[in-house]
């Protein structure tokens, strides 16, 4: 992989974790990073990354990271790593 592809990849990753309380579909990303969606889709596939898992792994994550680290409530967590309904997360 290039090293602008790959640097690309950070970019769009550093964008979803820093954006997981919001939708985030392909042609979003697209506008926000000046490409098409064939060369979006085909970057992530080279990485081996599901691209309709990543939001959800990021906020995964971060929930993950927020349970180890603080005290707070499960459900504050779930909301404030942007887990669309938090009492849900609560079985996870």
């Amino acid at each position: 992989m290039r090293r602008k592809d790959a640097s690309l990849l950070l970019q769009v990753r550093a964008y979803i974790d820093s954006n997981l309380h919001r939708n985030l579909p392909i042609a979003t990303l697209c506008r926000e990073f000046n490409t098409n969606k064939t060369s979006l889709q085909e970057h992530f596939r080279l990485t081996a990354v599901v691209r309709s898992m990543l939001p959800v792994a990021s906020r995964m994550e971060k929930a993950e990271f927020l349970l180890r680290e603080t005290d707070d409530p499960v459900k504050y967590i779930a909301c404030n790593a942007g887990i669309e309904k938090c009492t849900a997360s609560i079985r996870l």
